[in-house]
This record gives C-alpha cells, sequence and structure tokens, in this order.
C-alpha cells in the first residue's frame, strides 16, 4: 500500500513538472514559428508595354526582433506575362516593385511572392511567409499603328537651275512621336540634284515637324519630286514610319536670248546688204543719164537708145 502511494506521488510530481515546462516553454514556441503575413498591394490592368507599381508589406510577431526579411526580385514570380521586375526597399517591412515593359495574356495575369520572402525567428525556431499570390489582372492590345507622315509642299511649283525649294515633313501619333532620325541622306532626289539641308529640333510629341531645304538645284526640263526614305521616326511602343513620296514641282532651265539676237543681227545685215544694191545700181543709172543726149526718149519697145 505504501510503495503504490509513493508511485502515484511520484506520478503526479513528473506530471506537475511536465506541464509547469509545456507552459513555460510551449507559449513561446507557438510564437516563434507563427508565420509571418505578406499583403501584395492591388494591380490595375494596364497595356502592352507598360510600367505599373504595387507594394509588398510584411507582418508578424518576432519579425523585426530577431527576424529577417530576404525579399528581392528572385521571390517576385510572374504568371501569365512578362516584365523586368525592380524591387526598392522603402522600410525593413515595406517594399514597392515595378514592373517595367509589361508583355503577355490578356487576362489572367497575377503575380506570385514566393514564400519564404520573410522569416520570423526567436531563436527557439523560424517560421517562413507563405506563399502569396496579387489579384488578376488584365492586359490590353499595344499600340500597332505607326506614325503618320507627310510631306508638305513644295513652297514653290516651279523653280530654275540653281533655284532653291522647301518641304515640311509632318509626323504625328496619338501616343506620341519620338525618336525623330530624319537626315540629309534620308532625303532622295528624284531626276535632279540639289544641296539638302534638313532643320527643326522637337519630339516626344503628338506633332513634330521638320523642314526640308533643296539648293541650287540642278537638272534637267521636267517634273521633279523628292522621297523620305522609311523609318525616320517612331512612337513609345517602337513603330516606325514608312517612306513618302513629295508632290513634284518643275524644274524649268532660262531660255538664251543669244540665238535670238543673232537671227535678229542676221536680217539686219541682209537688209544692209540689199540697200547697198540698190545704191550701186542707182548710181549705174545716173552714170548712164549723164551720157545720154538732152532730147533722149526711151524706146518702150527695146528699151534702147
Amino acid at each position: 500500500m505504501t510503495k503504490t502511494l509513493k508511485s502515484k506521488k511520484v506520478i503526479l510530481c513528473l506530471s506537475l513538472v511536465l506541464v509547469t515546462v509545456i507552459a513555460i516553454f510551449g507559449n513561446k514556441y507557438v510564437i516563434a514559428t507563427a508565420r509571418p503575413a505578406v499583403r501584395v498591394g492591388y494591380i490595375s490592368n494596364c497595356s502592352e508595354g507598360d510600367s505599373i507599381s504595387f507594394s509588398v508589406e510584411f507582418s508578424g510577431s518576432n519579425l523585426v526582433n530577431g527576424g529577417n526579411i530576404p525579399f528581392n526580385s528572385s521571390y517576385v514570380t510572374l504568371h501569365g506575362f512578362s516584365a523586368n521586375v525592380n524591387v526598392i526597399k522603402n522600410s525593413y517591412t515595406r517594399y514597392t516593385v515595378t514592373l517595367n515593359n509589361i508583355r503577355g495574356n490578356s487576362s489572367g495575369n497575377y503575380v506570385e511572392i514566393r514564400s519564404g520572402a520573410a522569416i520570423a525567428n526567436d531563436g527557439l525556431g523560424a517560421a517562413y511567409s507563405a506563399t502569396t499570390n496579387s489579384n488578376s489582372f488584365s492586359i490590353n492590345a499595344g499600340d500597332s499603328i505607326s506614325p503618320s507622315i507627310s510631306l508638305i509642299g513644295p513652297n514653290i511649283s516651279s523653280v530654275n537651275n540653281g533655284g532653291t525649294v522647301t518641304y515640311i515633313v509632318r509626323y504625328t501619333d496619338a501616343s506620341g512621336v519620338t525618336n525623330v532620325n530624319l537626315y540629309a541622306n534620308s532625303v532622295k532626289l528624284n531626276g535632279f540634284t540639289a544641296q539638302v539641308s534638313v532643320s527643326g529640333s522637337g519630339e516626344n510629341s503628338k506633332v513634330v515637324e521638320r523642314k526640308i531645304t533643296l539648293s541650287n538645284i540642278q537638272g534637267t526640263n521636267g517634273s521633279k519630286y523628292i522621297t523620305v526614305v522609311a523609318a525616320t521616326a517612331s512612337d513609345y511602343a517602337g513603330n516606325r514610319t514608312r517612306g513618302v513620296n513629295s508632290s513634284p514641282f518643275s524644274l524649268v532651265n532660262r531660255t538664251s536670248n543669244y540665238s535670238n539676237k543673232n537671227s535678229s543681227g542676221s536680217g539686219n545685215n541682209n537688209s544692209s546688204d540689199n540697200n547697198e544694191d540698190n545704191k550701186e545700181e542707182n548710181k549705174d543709172d545716173e552714170e548712164k543719164n549723164e551720157n545720154r543726149p538732152a532730147d533722149w526718149i526711151p524706146n518702150p519697145k527695146t528699151g534702147k537708145y
């Protein structure tokens, strides 16, 4: 009987010790292994080529004291689309993720923050953040329309050799014209030669203009025009302009008056020669009349005397 009571007392004491240990250390263990929470900011619908940003925040017990947040771009997984990922640390628990040059599906796209982006630890154990997904968002089709290009001019309808003609090149695009690469070698001269220069500046707007000047024009008579080659400007989506031909102008060589003068001078010389011949004939007649008798009458039948 005595042995049984002693055994019960020993078991009771061991049970009390075990309960005390669990009460003291068990509570700390549960808190230390609680996973950090991850909150992903809302991602709006966008268009192809866009850049979007959203926040990622971590929270939880033992995350600040003893914890670790190794979060970087390698923990960001893209589903349904592609983009360049950049992560900026705003504070210990708050980050900004930027996605540049987005390309992908029209719908069903989302971002995954992989497990382990944040780790809680109190020295007795570690707990890793769970995989967390963003909301689903859509990507609108990108801009596939090239900027329009038009040649305004020529400023005059006809020009002589050595003259000057100007054109205005106008680029327009709904999103904006950028990367204007119009140079003198971008202008093709059709049927004539000239010195080509391009002037003007500015881009990154919906309407952009340049001026083309053709000076010291040389060539044969006729209708002449210029061609601006393709890809002299593009828009933000990278669409490039097509080539375009201008309206024509007439090249007219100046007419020389030298031949007219020669022709006129030749006629005057002939007239002068005729006058000299008439003078000689009149002189002969006068000499004949001086040798005739005073009572001489012309014979109408013979013409002799």
